[in-house]
């Protein structure tokens, strides 16, 4: 009889601390559903054009050099740079006069770059003699950095 009603006190404990514990916890309401954003609003704001572990290869954008030696005239507001990953292709970019390196070292051939783009660049070539006009497009470089060497 003694076990039976110590059993019954134990049990009788544990439903009313049961109710004491979880009687206090408010059920979540759900979030509205403007809180969430489509995957492919997310998936493209994920997508940044940043260009990372990148060496310079040129100082100046193939296609401006090479309208340039064919004698065309590049009025470039800024500068233009050649840059390769490792083992793959080049891009030329087109850094704007007012954007600056934040790391503060003047461009080198060799140099590892990190940074972002944000649009493109047109760039009109004229040849002086004939009057043919040629324009080249370059992705804008809007913020970046160069390593030292």
């Amino acid at each position: 009889m003694r076990k039976v009603s110590l059993f019954l006190i134990v049990f009788l404990f544990a439903i009313f601390f049961y109710n004491l514990v979880f009687s206090q916890v408010e059920p979540v309401d759900p979030l509205p559903s403007t809180s969430f954003k489509p995957l492919q609003s997310i998936q493209q704001r994920a997508f940044n054009p940043v260009f990372a572990g990148k060496r310079i290869v040129n100082l100046k954008a193939t296609q401006i050099q090479t309208l340039e030696s064919a004698g065309f005239e590049c009025v470039v507001p800024g500068e233009t740079i050649e840059i390769s990953p490792v083992g793959k292709s080049r891009t030329s970019y087109f850094v704007p006069s007012g954007v600056k390196p934040k790391s503060n070292f003047v461009h080198k051939i060799g140099q590892k770059i990190l940074g972002k783009t944000k649009g493109e660049t047109t760039i009109t070539c004229i040849q002086p003699e004939t009057g043919a006009t040629q324009t080249v497009s370059l992705p804008t470089i809007v913020l970046y950095s160069t390593s030292r060497i």
